[in-house]
């Protein structure tokens, strides 16, 4: 009998993907998928009601999974990220320190929010050293009733992770290179730096494919169903060019799909542009040559081509642990989104087995 990880969720506002492992031959692989189809209806919250609950019953009650036991990943827009510079003082505790400033961002009493932190590097400012770390938090009373709905669904929650430390734990590093990883969701987007020993920027951008969407129904003047399927199905593409692309291959509105879609492209790209610049100028991260994509939003067709004109970097699809066994997965499986789409929840199972 193979042993089994706790089930990875990952919480999206468009859909809910649900990852399960299994140990074979002294390595992990992929044993179980779900997905579901849901909206979160709001791009700064999310309601934990019966038709999350109902939509993620419906994902794990159709995956074959082994057991109950779940992480969770939950929603971006549920949790803040922010940068903190602790000083290197003497009897200066870190974690004291990080929950008074995130009180103070917050204007919140402490017993109001759930807090967790992890650190980037360290750096010297006027003359001080001090540690640069990222503190998470969240409301309490919107952590409990997340947690509360996923136990609803029949789901024994065990942790709960953010998308970030999920993401640290389902991509490879080669060569012990830092990695510039952009992972794109439905109503959201996040921007993570990371080498061997962990994770050195993070910053979320207010940028999904959900934008795109929108910009295409009303550009054409369609529904946003419809817009969706021409989304995925077309995205940006030459109508003609030198080499020879045939235009009869193009949709009839191309090049008013194209414009649509490269409009919003230019905001992703020019928030990327500001991030890495401020990530150059207050850790010195340096000149970044390649970024890596994952996510739903990465599926984007000419995405990579256009972020890599407009931000003059190598753009790749991110080395994802187990691609080929996820993307055989889902295609089995009947389900839409290969590796990228598993990204997160895929991490999410792995950090139950590290």
């Amino acid at each position: 009998m193979g042993s089994y990880s706790p089930i990875g969720i990952d919480i999206g506002t468009a859909d809910i993907k649900l990852v399960q492992l299994v140990r074979e031959k002294g390595t992990w692989v992929p044993f179980a998928l779900g997905l579901q189809l849901w909206s979160a209806r709001s791009t700064d919250d999310v309601q934990f009601d019966d038709c999350f609950t109902a939509a993620l019953r419906a994902a794990f009650e159709g995956g074959g999974f082994k057991g109950k036991r779940a992480i969770v990943s939950a929603p971006a827009c549920l949790v803040d990220i922010w940068p903190v510079k602790v000083p290197l003082s003497e009897g200066v505790d870190v974690a004291s320190f990080v929950q008074s400033e995130i009180a103070e961002r917050r204007g919140q009493l402490t017993s109001d929010f759930v807090v967790d932190y992890w650190i980037g590097g360290d750096t010297v400012e006027h003359g001080e050293s001090k540690i640069e770390a990222y503190a998470v938090s969240a409301s309490h009373e919107k952590v409990v009733s997340m947690v509360r709905a996923v136990e609803k669904a029949g789901i024994c929650c065990t942790r709960v992770e953010v998308a970030a430390t999920s993401l640290a734990h389902c991509v490879e590093l080669a060569d012990e290179e830092p990695l510039l990883l952009l992972d794109i969701g439905d109503r959201s987007s996040m921007l993570m730096a990371m080498d061997s020993v962990g994770i050195t920027f993070c910053r979320e951008i207010k940028w999904g494919g959900h934008h795109v969407t929108s910009r295409l129904k009303t550009a054409l003047d369609i529904d946003m169903e419809t817009a969706a399927q021409i989304k995925e199905e077309w995205g940006i593409r030459p109508i003609s060019d030198a080499s020879g692309a045939d235009s009869s291959s193009a949709h009839p509105r191309q090049q008013v799909i194209n414009d649509s879609i490269e409009q919003e492209i230019r905001v992703l790209a020019l928030e990327i542009g500001r991030s890495l610049a401020y990530r150059a100028r207050s850790s010195g991260g340096g000149d970044s040559k390649e970024l890596a994509l994952v996510g739903g939003g990465a599926r984007l067709r000419g995405l990579d081509r256009f972020l890599k004109d407009a931000l003059k970097l190598t753009v790749k699809s991110a080395p994802i642990i187990f691609r080929e066994g996820l993307s055989r997965k889902t295609e089995d499986d009947g389900l839409n989104g290969g590796a990228e789409q598993f990204a997160i929840a895929t991490g999410t199972a792995m950090t139950g087995v590290n």
